[in-house]
């Protein structure tokens, strides 16, 4: 960094640098634009490309990504295999191995948390005997 803060190196090379880097799935920068929820939110509005995949995070090296789609697939044989058996033992279910977290998912996460807070701010414990009271009063018994 103190080659392009002194001047030695172009500020043409710092963007080739941070584009490659954006580039490369398995940089800590794509990590980090893959986990921030600010970012998606601007997002939201914008069409999603067609095969536009989810980032390779640096926790999950592209081997272990592609291993775990694997056992995934084979769980659903094994599951699509057993609804076609003539005994009800019913089927296994398919178990989806845990991905690393991506502002998609941290975003959900922070929907649903905003929403069970207003629930629960609308919602008010009332105990049962003022209940039944209330209910008295409003049928006028």
């Amino acid at each position: 960094m103190s080659d392009f803060l002194t001047g030695r190196e172009t500020p043409n090379t710092l963007h080739n640098l941070l584009s490659v880097l954006q580039r490369r799935r398995t940089s800590y920068l794509a990590q980090a634009m893959a986990t921030d929820v600010e970012e998606y939110e601007r997002t939201l509005d914008r069409p999603r490309v067609q095969g536009d995949r989810s980032p390779d995070l640096v926790e999950v090296d592209l081997a272990t990504s592609l291993l775990m789609g694997v056992h995934e697939l084979l769980q659903q044989v094994v599951h699509f295999t057993a609804a076609a058996a003539p005994r009800k033992t019913g089927r296994p279910k398919v178990v989806r191995l845990p991905r690393p977290k991506t502002a998609k998912h941290l975003y959900e996460a922070a929907r649903r948390r905003e929403a069970m807070a207003h629930l629960e701010s609308v919602i008010r414990y009332v105990p049962q005997d003022e209940w039944e009271r209330n209910i008295r009063d409003a049928t006028g018994g």
